[in-house]
């Protein structure tokens, strides 16, 4: 079979895929960048700010999720943009004081904190003005904008060279703040008219996206837990020297998450359309590439890690042990995406709260176990995230077990039921 190469870069979803890719590439390498040449206080303050855009993301509390459900039904309806980027105004409105109080020490700068949530608040609405692009099809838009940003961030690369950890902030706030402007100027329909906070209509987005925020949104608390844990048991320069780990962790992600995003629509659409033949080979597809990807990436980490770190990041030589205790975190998390994937597909959002809240259990009871001792180590936080990882796969394969069985059982009128649901709730909006 011969691939036309013209015909596939032509395909405006292929190049949505790869460009997401290389704006994951960007990041890596502004994270490659930063811990060579920022100290490990400059490293960990760098970490705060990650922490918060994180926290930001997790306050919007299912409205983007499910303004992207509603939006994808309803494309036309202006009240949900207003909506969602009222709500993310009032947010940001809250958090700054709210947060910088509770963030801030004798340690970490208050105006590091600010910018850390200015950034996240940014970066959310990115995704949001993302999310209506997504729905309505503007895929060449879209791709168009993702390019211009991603060249602006890449230009303040060598920033950080010279302005060290603001030179990292530029950089990590110039792609969002970038497509932002550039999509309100541009794309007419993605301008909000007027503020409101209809509390009808807020209802309505959390009752689309609460759970299924939900269930993606205990990954990002289990991080939380570990991170601060950490700044407050050990310090903040303690926080810097576990950048060798996440910049790892992040070059792992870049392929499970792009290939997911690949799956996932195919996966969902099979199982809605009650086509379990096509859902099981999808999944096996998706199952064979998570898997020899996992495993070929933590043997390549294994061999390389020894030989590339002392060249590029001699000064993280001596944490190159975090890194092997990471390991099994790093594979049990790209493999328990095929049970997530499933479980989403098959709206079994009760097994992944189970599952997840197992996890969150034993997170809460090892980092509380830890600070309890004389000596806490650094690889110790790294230990119970690799254990958490294991005990969260092996939950959610004991509640795949349990289920399988109906799984595939009275699917065909529900995803009916669903979609007149949908048309009906959001018929008047």
């Amino acid at each position: 079979m011969k691939i036309n190469v013209k015909e596939l870069y032509s395909n405006p979803r292929i190049v949505y895929v790869l460009l997401n890719i290389s704006l994951s590439g960007l990041s890596f390498v502004r994270s490659f960048i930063s811990i060579k040449y920022l100290d490990f206080y400059e490293l960990g303050l760098l970490g705060i700010v990650q922490i918060l855009i994180m926290v930001m993301a997790m306050l919007q509390l299912g409205m983007v999720t499910g303004g992207y459900k509603a939006y994808s039904i309803t494309p036309d309806s202006r009240e949900i943009n207003n909506t969602i980027t009222s709500y993310i105004i009032v947010m940001l409105g809250i958090s700054l004081p709210v947060i910088t109080m509770a963030v801030h020490s004798g340690d970490a700068a208050v105006h590091i904190t600010i910018l850390g949530i200015l950034i996240g608040a940014i970066g959310l609405y990115n995704n949001w003005l993302t999310c209506m692009m997504l729905a309505r099809g503007d895929i060449k838009s879209l791709n168009a904008i993702n390019l211009v940003s991603a060249l602006a961030s890449f230009l303040t690369l060598p920033t950080i060279i010279f302005l060290k950890l603001y030179g990292a902030l530029l950089g990590t706030a110039t792609a969002s703040t970038a497509f932002c402007l550039i999509a309100l100027i541009k794309v007419p329909y993605l301008r909000p008219f007027r503020f409101t906070m209809n509390r009808d209509m807020i209802r309505r987005l959390l009752y689309y996206g609460f759970v299924p925020y939900l269930t993606t949104t205990f990954f990002n608390i289990n991080v939380q837990i570990e991170r601060w844990a950490i700044v407050r048991g050990l310090g903040i320069e303690e926080l810097g020297r576990l950048s060798l780990c996440v910049i790892i962790s992040a070059a792992f992600m870049i392929v499970p998450s792009s290939i997911s995003n690949l799956y996932f629509p195919s996966a969902v659409r099979s199982f809605a359309e009650s086509n379990y033949t096509l859902f099981r080979k999808v999944m096996k597809n998706y199952i064979l590439i998570v898997v020899s990807y996992s495993t070929a990436f933590v043997v390549a980490t294994v061999l390389l890690v020894h030989l590339l770190v002392p060249f590029f990041f001699p000064k993280h030589i001596p944490q190159i042990h975090l890194v092997y205790w990471m390991l099994p975190s790093l594979f049990f998390t790209g493999v328990n995406t095929v049970l997530t994937i499933i479980f989403n597909a098959a709206f079994k959002y009760r097994a992944i709260i189970t599952v997840n809240v197992i996890g969150l259990l034993c997170m809460l009871g090892g980092v509380i176990g830890i600070l309890q001792l004389q000596h806490v180590q650094l690889h110790y936080f790294v230990a119970v995230e690799s254990a958490v990882a294991f005990i969260s796969f092996m939950a959610a394969l004991a509640v795949y077990l349990k289920i399988r069985k109906q799984l595939y059982k009275s699917k065909e009128n529900r995803n009916q039921v669903d979609v007149m649901e949908d048309a009906a709730n959001m018929s008047d909006i």
